[in-house]
Parts: C-alpha cells; sequence; structure tokens
C-alpha cells in the first residue's frame, strides 16, 4: 500500500485577525490647544469640551490637548473680561471726572496735575510748580490749599508784531490789577493779605494772534483756601503787630 498523504487543512474564512491599528490625534483637540495657545477665549473652550467628548468616546489621542485647551480658553477668557471691565471703569471715572470739572470750577481730577497755562479757565486753583517748567503749573482742587486762583482770563488790546516784553507786562499790570480788585472788593475780601499776578503771553502766540492774559488772586506769602470765584475764599488772616 502507498502512503496516504494528509488532507491539507485550510485556513479560516476571511484570513488571519490582526489588531486594529493606532488611532489618530483627535482634530477638535488639536484646535483647542492651537487656539488656546493663541488666546482665543472662547473658542479653545468650545473646542476642548467637544473634543474631551471625542476622545472619550472613540479612544483617540488628544485627550491632553483637549484639557490643555480647555484651560487657556477659560484663562484667556476670563482675563479678557477683566481687562474690558477695567477699561469700563477707567471710561467711567474719566467722564465723571470731565463732567465733575465741568460743574465745578477749579474741581482738578488729582489733588496736583499738570495744567497748560493756556488751558487755564476762571475758577482754576493752581500751584506754581517747578520754577522752570514756563508752559504749565499744578491744578489743585480750591477746596485744598493753593498758592492762586484764576479770577478772570483778560485779552490785551494792540495790533501786529509783539511790542516787547516791558510793553506787554505793563498792560497786563494794570489790567490785572483792576479786575482783581474788583473781585475782591465784590466779595468783600480784605485785601490786605492778598495779592495778585498774571502769566503773559508768549512772544509766538502774541504774534499768532493769542494775547490772553490769566489774571490771578494770590495769598502772598501763605496760601489760600477755597474759591473767590464761587465766594467760599478763606483769605489768610492778617498779621496783629505787637505791642
Amino acid at each position: 500500500m502507498g502512503t496516504v498523504e494528509p488532507f491539507p487543512s485550510s485556513p479560516p474564512p476571511g484570513g488571519p485577525w490582526a489588531p486594529p491599528g493606532p488611532r489618530g490625534t483627535d482634530g477638535f483637540a488639536i484646535a483647542s490647544l492651537v487656539t488656546g495657545l493663541a488666546g482665543l477665549g472662547a473658542v479653545p473652550l468650545a473646542l476642548g469640551l467637544v473634543g474631551l467628548q471625542r476622545t472619550r468616546r472613540s479612544g483617540a489621542a488628544g485627550h491632553g490637548m483637549a484639557v490643555a485647551g480647555v484651560v487657556l480658553g477659560a484663562v484667556s477668557l476670563v482675563a479678557g473680561l477683566v481687562l474690558v471691565a477695567a477699561f469700563a471703569v477707567g471710561a467711567v471715572a474719566g467722564i465723571a471726572n470731565l463732567a465733575r470739572s465741568a460743574a465745578s470750577p477749579g474741581s482738578w481730577a488729582d489733588d496736583s496735575s499738570r495744567v497748560l497755562i493756556d488751558d487755564l479757565a476762571v475758577g482754576d486753583c493752581l500751584d506754581y510748580g517747578d520754577p522752570d517748567d514756563t508752559d504749565a503749573v499744578l491744578g489743585v482742587d480750591c477746596g485744598s490749599s493753593h498758592e492762586a486762583e484764576v479770577v478772570e482770563v483778560v485779552t490785551l488790546p494792540g495790533t501786529g508784531a509783539y511790542p516787547g516784553d516791558d510793553a506787554v507786562d505793563s498792560a497786563a499790570d494794570a489790567q490785572c490789577s483792576d479786575v482783581v480788585a474788583g473781585a475782591l472788593d465784590a466779595a468783600g475780601v480784605d485785601t490786605a493779605t492778598v495779592g495778585y499776578d498774571y502769566f503773559l503771553p508768549l512772544p509766538t502766540a502774541w504774534d499768532a494772534g493769542r494775547r490772553d492774559v490769566a489774571c490771578l488772586v494770590t495769598g502772598g506769602d501763605d496760601d489760600l483756601t477755597g474759591s473767590l470765584t464761587t465766594g467760599t475764599l478763606d483769605a489768610p488772616a492778617a498779621e496783629v503787630p505787637s505791642v
């Protein structure tokens, strides 16, 4: 007898089994991380939440990216809200200060603010500040101690070129002495303890047609409190001669 060959076995239907390949990284998770690094606020937050759900269901990679995107989105969103709130508070405070300055002469936003001499108006109280700063003074609330107050802004007569420092000073002195004396007399303030001063227009301003002079009431060697314009001026007391 011949040798019987074994019957060859056939492979199982469908071929040999192989495990599934590795899953890719979830696109929403990637987008969440990228937009979070860019600080786009609510965008990475929303993408990250979707990415967390997708990676949890599918098992795809990217769970950590989605978490990072959610965190970055939340941080940037809170930071943005804080900035908006700070801007809004600053804007409201600025509007309130402007309204208060318009409603009450001499009520500056700060106790001591640099104010250009050309911007001074009647009722503004001030300290002279830095003597080297010839363009500005320190605006002070009239309720605080201050060195001077603007009583009137007068315009000097004249046309043509700048007539010289002496001529301008003489004209300003004559007008301001009368203006301040009249205001003190009308308010019933003793002139013995107060004086007057003025700011002259610069030659360049004169040639440009700006010839305004700010006339000031001063406390002499002492400071003033209150406002002559509003009738609340507290002038320095006169010294009583010793016997």
